[in-house]
């Protein structure tokens, strides 16, 4: 078996039928095998799964456990020699498959490896990212990033200056498809399932890393990419699941007492970034208009106000202790 391909999808239906049939396309010409757990989707997913693909195996959740939860048991049942962890918000191109295997083939100290991700219009995404720092996170979250005090170190943790027209070596490319060696993450370990969604590849591919299998950009082949399909229907929520899970890499990468030393700044930074956004949001002229352009607006600060009221004080708890298990 050459590959096996896992995909977790939660609430997008549409966009996994044609995943799935990118993926049967692409494996008319390679041993390959695909999965999909699902997490307690409402869309009918499932059924649709069941019904119109039934060589694709499905295992389904009765709660959404997120994305590490439900992938590992597809990647430790799977029999093929790569992995791919795979978006259901993806569309694989011709022969993406076949030019990853033999990508991988001929590096055979890679730990994985990613290709290059289109906009839906064709167009470039970029998708390769350093490993996050304590700065990536004051950049990211935080007031110092909002007033723009931190824009080298973006600049780094974005690869700005990246070349994605050459193969090379790099620290993490995005998890939307990703490419696994499987001997090798059996090797490290499967995915952290303290990391309810964000992060769980990044931790990933930081511990190859680390055990010596680094990670490679292959441009040759490609996939569309949709982005975020699923994750804003959770709303608000989706700033707490990311926040939470950059308190975890902290932890990961620079230990207890340093996570707990950073806090005492990023905290408060993060409230004040918190507040400015809220006031800026309640003073612009589109606030009340109408059209598009308003309902954002509005829209957005809804969504800033319902994560300030409903989940920063939860979150920012949680980040307290080793013990965090993301709901």
């Amino acid at each position: 078996m050459e590959i096996s391909i896992c995909i977790v999808s939660w609430n997008v239906r549409e966009l996994l039928r044609r995943c799935l049939d990118s993926v049967l396309a692409e494996l008319r010409f390679l041993e390959g095998e695909a999965s999909v757990a699902d997490n307690a989707s409402s869309d009918g997913s499932s059924e649709m799964v069941r019904r119109d693909y039934p060589g694709i195996r499905l295992v389904c959740s009765g709660q959404n456990r997120g994305l590490a939860a439900a992938a590992n048991p597809l990647m430790r049942a799977a029999s093929g020699r790569y992995l791919l962890l795979l978006n259901p918000d993806t569309v694989l191109n011709p022969g993406t498959l076949r030019g990853m295997v033999e990508f991988l083939d001929r590096h055979p100290e890679a730990g994985g490896a990613g290709c290059r991700q289109l906009n839906p219009d064709g167009s470039l995404q970029p998708s390769v990212r350093a490993f996050p720092t304590r700065l990536t996170g004051l950049e990211q979250f935080t007031v110092l990033g909002r007033l723009g005090l931190l824009a080298r170190a973006r600049r780094r943790y974005l690869q700005k200056d990246f070349d994605y027209d050459r193969p090379s070596r790099v620290e993490q490319p995005m998890g939307a498809a990703l490419f696994l060696r499987r001997e090798a993450v059996a090797r490290v370990g499967w995915l952290d399932e303290g990391y309810f969604l964000y992060f769980e590849e990044v931790d990933l591919c930081w511990r190859l890393a680390r055990a010596g299998y680094p990670m490679y950009y292959n441009p040759s082949v490609s996939i569309v990419h949709h982005g975020g399909a699923s994750a804003v229907q959770a709303g608000s929520v989706q700033s707490a699941w990311l926040i939470r899970s950059f308190f975890r890499f902290i932890r990961v990468r620079y230990g207890d007492e340093a996570l707990r030393r950073y806090r005492r700044w990023f905290i408060p930074l993060l409230k004040a970034r918190l507040a400015l956004d809220i006031s800026l949001l309640k003073a612009s002229g589109t606030l009340r208009g109408r059209g598009p352009r308003a309902e954002k607006t509005r829209a957005k600060l809804a969504r800033k106000r319902e994560f300030r009221d409903k989940h920063l004080a939860k979150v920012l708890d949680e980040g307290k202790t080793s013990s965090d298990q993301p709901r």
